[in-house]
């Protein structure tokens, strides 16, 4: 007796645990019906840990906007919302659907299964679900060298760069000059307001500021000193002629008010029309690639071409202390042993008799 109490405990309790994982019910030895049924569990809809996760992290309006589609999607693809419902195949068969529709694996892996396993976590993390389905499912991804993305060559730049300097709008005419001097996210610069351009213990600097606009992390709020080269364009005199608010007030803000937003995709066509058109260049990204070859090709110091770009620091060490504007303006100057005409010069990737433009 002490024995076939003992193996019904046994049943018992693993039946429970199987109806938490979401698995089927131990059977009986012998076979048979199991005796255990345990109670059903409340629905858990996915919008009820969307807005958990929502309070918790506080992410950007467009975030919200784009992870709520994505949860959307796969309940479409399950035909319920029940968070409690997914089980561990559920997101490998979304997975398959995707790749069997014709989406690229870098979209799937960090457009589609990175959110939801993201908020699936958060439920997970809080008790609202034992386990996370999502976890561990991911997409191996085999990068091709024709699909490579890489920065803008020298004369990919100057043509760039010359054509910019024949338009009227504010954004054409500006956005790819800074971009070419900061390697900042466009985005980031198509946010900047007059205030965002100020003197910094006497340098002139461009400050990517939280107040201008969504900016991608921690890191990508910092201060970069305005080259020469930027200065001699005219392009102090056009943020000073803009007494107050957006520098590229032309930009309408997209539907989470963001300038950059609409930014970005306009100056994306633009560059595409100049001839650009190598699918390997990310019209507006490519200039952060190109700065760090430039910073290679001038020995720029590392800790400081990170905080110019907004990259996180390798090392904790590289956390202490500020990167100050007069240490960038120092690397910009004097990389490569170069003057200030040579290096502005290799930096646009202008020729230095362009007859558009003479230096002193």
């Amino acid at each position: 007796m002490a024995r076939a109490v003992s193996l019904k405990v046994q049943r018992i309790v693993q039946n429970h645990e199987a109806y938490l994982l979401g698995k089927p019910e131990v059977r009986p030895i012998g076979g048979g019906p199991s005796t255990f049924r345990a109670p059903a569990a409340a629905p858990l809809k996915f919008e009820a840990v969307i807005q958990g996760w929502l309070v918790e992290k506080k992410p950007n309006e467009k975030t919200e906007y784009t992870w709520r589609r994505v949860m959307k999607e796969l309940s479409n693809f399950l035909g319920h919302d029940d968070v409690r419902r997914v089980g561990a195949d559920d997101p490998v068969g979304w997975k398959a659907d995707l790749l069997a529709k014709g989406l690229k694996a870098k979209t799937i892996r960090d457009s589609k299964l990175a959110p939801v396993r993201a908020i699936l976590q958060w439920a997970t993390d809080n008790r609202k679900i034992d386990v996370n389905p999502a976890s561990r499912i991911n997409i191996d991804l085999k990068a091709r060298s024709s699909e490579k993305k890489r920065g803008y060559t020298d004369d990919e730049a100057k043509v760039i760069l010359r054509a910019a300097r024949t338009e009227k709008e504010p954004h054409k005419r500006w956005v790819p000059w800074v971009c070419a001097y900061t390697g900042a996210r466009i985005a980031e610069i198509c946010q900047l307001r007059s205030e965002d351009i100020k003197q910094i213990d006497g340098i002139w600097c461009i400050a990517f500021a939280a107040e201008a606009g969504s900016l991608k992390n921690v890191h990508s709020e910092r201060v970069v000193p305005v080259h020469s080269a930027l200065d001699d364009e005219g392009f102090l005199k056009f943020a000073a002629s803009v007494r107050k608010g957006p520098l590229f007030a032309d930009l309408a803000p997209d539907r989470f008010g963001s300038r950059g937003g609409t930014g970005t995709k306009i100056l994306s066509r633009w560059i595409r029309s100049l001839g650009v058109t190598d699918k390997r260049i990310s019209p507006n990204h490519s200039w952060r690639h190109r700065l760090k070859t430039l910073g290679r090709r001038h020995e720029f110091a590392v800790d400081i071409l990170d905080a110019m770009t907004g990259h996180a620091p390798k090392t904790v060490a590289d956390t202490y202390g500020e990167t100050e504007p007069e240490a960038m303006l120092r690397e910009l100057h004097h990389a490569g042993v170069l003057t200030d005409e040579e290096l502005a010069e290799k930096l646009s990737g202008l020729q230095a008799d362009d007859a558009e433009r003479q230096r002193p």
